[in-house]
């Protein structure tokens, strides 16, 4: 007999994510926010708060919120993701990076360029180890990296970023 999708069933939950991931890439954020939050309840319930899973969820969800610029309601979320991934899955994860990189874009978007630098060095040492110089997320954080540079008037790092 084959079971019922029904709303909560893991399979629909990941469908309800990757279509916020949609929304979200078209900018119409608070469209995301709703199925991040719609995903986050079921998984929440059907997996508990600390599952890999459910923590990628509030990483999306904050990064919605980001977009959307509630720094802090972002902040929160991506704290919160960041903390239940280097427990599950340890601060060198892919995953675990990505939250950090998420983190360190919030703190650039509030001009605490210190905070948002360190983590953006930590992501992208991370990155580079786990999938190389040239994969597309750690080309996205060297990126991220070089543009902070950038606004600070330091191009000559910024440049480096670009040449490694």
């Amino acid at each position: 007999m084959k079971e019922k999708l029904g709303p909560k069933h893991p399979n629909m939950l990941e469908t309800v994510q990757n279509l916020a991931r949609v929304y979200r890439s078209q900018g119409r954020y608070g469209k995301a926010e709703q199925l991040y939050r719609q995903a986050l309840e079921g998984r929440e319930e059907k997996l508990g708060p600390r599952h890999p899973d459910t923590l990628r969820t509030i990483d999306g969800l904050a990064g919605a919120c980001s977009s959307q610029h509630r720094y802090e309601e972002a902040k929160k979320l991506y704290r919160q993701a960041l903390e239940g991934l280097e427990e599950k899955l340890g601060s060198k994860h892919p995953d675990t990076l990505r939250t950090v990189d998420g983190l360190a874009s919030v703190y650039r978007s509030q001009r605490r360029y210190g905070e948002a630098e360190k983590l953006y060095r930590r992501a992208l040492g991370g990155l580079v180890e786990k999938l190389g110089p040239k994969h597309p997320d750690t080309l996205e954080t060297a990126n991220s990296l070089a543009s902070l540079y950038r606004s600070q008037g330091r191009h000559g790092e910024a440049e480096k970023l670009r040449s490694s």
